[in-house]
């Protein structure tokens, strides 16, 4: 068994883990244990429909993370007839927390999956990291863009 003491990942650097596994077996756990021993954070994505169901009414997403995860924005997506005449469109509000960048993440997932899923989709995320530079801000959206493609799109 690790401890934290004991064992510490190599370069001592943050790593966050999204464990998309799901339902999780033993191994799954005991691993994650284990990482979290190791100073590993867990962050399982928070798709409420992720077991591919047959009908989807609504959905619910969370996606938190940083140094001090929180509520800094909440998207709510509608599913309608696209104005155009042909397919989904979607329409969008948006609760915003004062001096919070957060909408930009939960739209994308409150957006897609309602399209993807024609349903009401909302999206509360939470993403603070102190000091945070322009390249660390385009990693996050990259790893946002990532993870919105394997559970929505992919899903």
């Amino acid at each position: 068994m690790y401890t934290p003491e004991a064992q510490r990942l190599p370069q001592r650097r943050k790593l966050i883990l999204v464990a998309r596994e799901c339902p999780f077996n033993t191994i799954h756990l005991r691993n994650l244990y284990e990482l979290s021993q190791m100073s590993v954070e867990i962050l399982p994505p928070m798709l409420t429909y992720y077991n591919h169901p047959q009908t989807v009414a609504d959905c619910t997403i969370c996606v938190w993370g940083g140094d001090t995860p929180h509520v800094g924005s909440v998207v709510m997506s509608t599913a309608r007839p696209s104005l155009t005449g042909s397919g989904v469109g979607v329409t969008s509000s948006v609760l915003n927390g004062i001096g919070h960048k957060d909408e930009y993440v939960a739209r994308k997932f409150a957006e897609a999956a309602a399209e993807k899923f024609v349903c009401t989709a909302v999206c509360s995320c939470g993403i603070h990291i102190d000091d945070i530079t322009p390249a660390q801000l385009q990693e996050v959206s990259t790893v946002c863009d990532k993870l919105l493609k394997q559970v929505i799109w992919d899903a």
